[in-house]
């Protein structure tokens, strides 16, 4: 069986311990930066789909700024 390569919001909540919230506001982050855009798919008004290696990438990105800082 192969791994998924997108998931709904809620997988990918759970998928890596973060709260909705939190996701909301990542995946507005990454909707507006262009190197991660392509990972979040607004299928329609209530469906979002985000790519599990895309968010994983946003969330290594993030550390990485964090420690520049």
């Amino acid at each position: 069986m192969s791994e998924k390569k997108y998931g709904t919001k809620q997988e990918i909540a759970e998928m890596f311990g973060v709260k909705k919230g939190t996701l909301d506001n990542d995946l507005t982050k990454m909707r507006r930066n262009p190197k991660f855009s392509e990972y979040v798919i607004r299928k329609s008004y209530k469906v979002t789909l985000v790519s599990v290696v895309g968010y994983e990438e946003f969330i290594k990105y993030c550390g990485r700024l964090q420690e520049i800082v």
